[in-house]
């Protein structure tokens, strides 16, 4: 199974303008996605920062690392993928404005800062509420590796806000494969996982269930992402961007591989007409199961699961990889 060709579209709200019709356009395609689908790719970037306490004696004064709050949050359907400057995106819609440490200096800079001095409010305001709606909306799964994880985080760095149901991609391996999973193990793991945590870590599954090698920088992993001095960096968010597909990209590896979905290109059903989203919610904590419940009103989603399996391959259109919103991005 190869990559899936996307557009990427990337929201950086203090460094970039935004332009609302790609916006628009890309989001209503991503939109669709979600509801054919059921399910989203999802991943979310941080920073650490070295903070010397001060003490007197010698082991109180060690250098400590300190989470930083997430910065950005990353959404990919099976055509579209978002990586957006969350911590900004936060601060201008909640409180205005982002910290700007030259604030006195630079008025006079023309093109510093440029989008949030000229990005509308009502247009960062709807992008906001968008993906807060889509968050937690329970027609859409998020998956991912180390979810369970990501969804405290999130939740506690940004108070009230909701990232659910989710799905540990992990668990479904795990769960579907005491059905079928064509012979792959994650307890037994090939060369490509060896050295990933007997294949748990997104890298050896992408290698496993999608057939993508994910590189792995470390300079990038530890770069700043939610700093107050500048864009992020092409490599940034080709690296935030690739995480969130491989997630959506190895959720449908293993329901193909687990025989839930077709891999037979000749096969005339496709993800149009099923959603993998009944799929998933075995995989949903009680807590989230018991929301879902109760809600009484759903966002249209597909629940016919007693037809054909979909076309796996019938979802990757033969298109081009477009990154947009980051021409200056260096």
């Amino acid at each position: 199974m190869g990559q899936v060709p996307r557009q990427r579209f990337v929201i950086d709200p203090v460094w970039k303008l935004v332009d609302k019709k790609d916006y628009e356009r890309l989001w209503k395609i991503f939109i669709d996605d979600c509801d054919q689908c059921g399910f989203i790719g999802f991943d979310m970037e941080w920073s650490y920062e070295k903070v010397i306490p001060i003490g007197t004696n010698q082991t109180s004064s060690r250098p400590k690392q300190i989470e930083c709050p997430v910065a950005t949050v990353q959404l990919s359907s099976r055509l579209v993928t978002f990586v957006v400057k969350f911590i900004d995106l936060f601060c201008i819609v909640t409180q205005g404005k982002c910290n700007d440490p030259y604030a006195l200096l630079s008025h006079d800079w023309p093109s510093y800062r440029i989008g949030e001095k000229k990005n509308p409010a009502e247009l960062m305001a709807k992008i906001y509420q968008n993906i807060v709606s889509l968050l937690k909306n329970d027609a859409v799964a998020k998956v991912g590796v180390g979810i369970h994880g990501d969804k405290i985080k999130f939740q506690r760095d940004y108070e009230g806000l909701i990232l659910s149901p989710c799905v540990d991609l992990v668990e479904l391996a795990a769960h579907y494969h005491e059905k079928k999973l064509c012979g792959t193990s994650l307890d037994k793991p090939d060369e490509v996982s060896e050295n990933e945590g007997k294949g748990k870590s997104l890298k050896a599954m992408s290698a496993k269930f999608a057939g993508i090698i994910l590189d792995k920088d470390y300079s990038i992993i530890r770069s700043k992402w939610g700093g107050a001095l500048g864009s992020l960096s092409k490599m940034q968010i080709n690296y935030a961007a690739a995480d969130a597909e491989a997630s959506f990209d190895v959720c449908l590896g293993i329901l193909v591989q687990a025989g839930l979905v077709s891999a037979n290109t000749s096969s005339p059903s496709s993800i149009s007409s099923t959603s993998c989203l009944p799929l998933l919610e075995p995989l949903f904590t009680r807590t989230e199961k018991a929301t879902k419940n109760g809600t009484q009103q759903r966002q249209k989603c597909f629940r016919n699961t007693t037809g054909t399996p979909p076309n796996y391959e019938s979802l990757f259109p033969d298109r081009t990889n477009d990154t947009l919103n980051v021409t200056e991005a260096t």
